[in-house]
């Protein structure tokens, strides 16, 4: 594997740990199943402004493109982009935002863990890929 696939298939692997540690946090602060939040139907108010929520935290906080999160979340751009502006209005209200910051903090923990888990994978990769050490003979000197 060549570096530059290599950094693709680990910016991959990023997103797809990004987007489903945000929708782990959510999950476990709206006591929402997973399932119901990863569904392609719309579901209720509170499961969708719940995915909202997370489509949020994975562009403010890991930082995934708006395109990213559409694919992550299998959702049209026009919907992430929604959720971002429902969400990002939201903050003006004092509670919410304090909730929010919660919410960030907890997903930056975990991605914190998933960044850590992905040098070291790319650490054992990389050394699995390289050709073994050159043995060096020494040779006597005439003098």
């Amino acid at each position: 594997m060549t570096a530059p696939n290599r950094i693709g298939e680990l910016a991959e692997l990023y997103r797809r740990r990004a987007a489903m540690a945000a929708l782990e946090v959510i999950s476990e602060a709206f006591d929402v199943p997973l399932s119901r939040l990863t569904m392609a139907t719309r579901q209720r108010a509170n499961v969708a402004f719940a995915r909202q929520i997370a489509m949020y935290l994975c562009h403010v906080i890991a930082q995934l493109s708006v395109r990213d999160i559409s694919t992550e979340f299998e959702r049209e751009r026009s919907t992430v982009v929604y959720a971002l502006h429902t969400i990002e209005d939201r903050r003006d209200s004092p509670l919410f935002e304090d909730q929010l910051e919660l919410l960030e903090i907890a997903l930056r923990q975990r991605l914190a863990v998933i960044a850590a888990d992905l040098i070291k994978l790319d650490e054992k990769n990389a050394s699995a890929a390289l050709p073994p050490p050159i043995e060096v003979k020494s040779v006597p000197m005439a003098v």
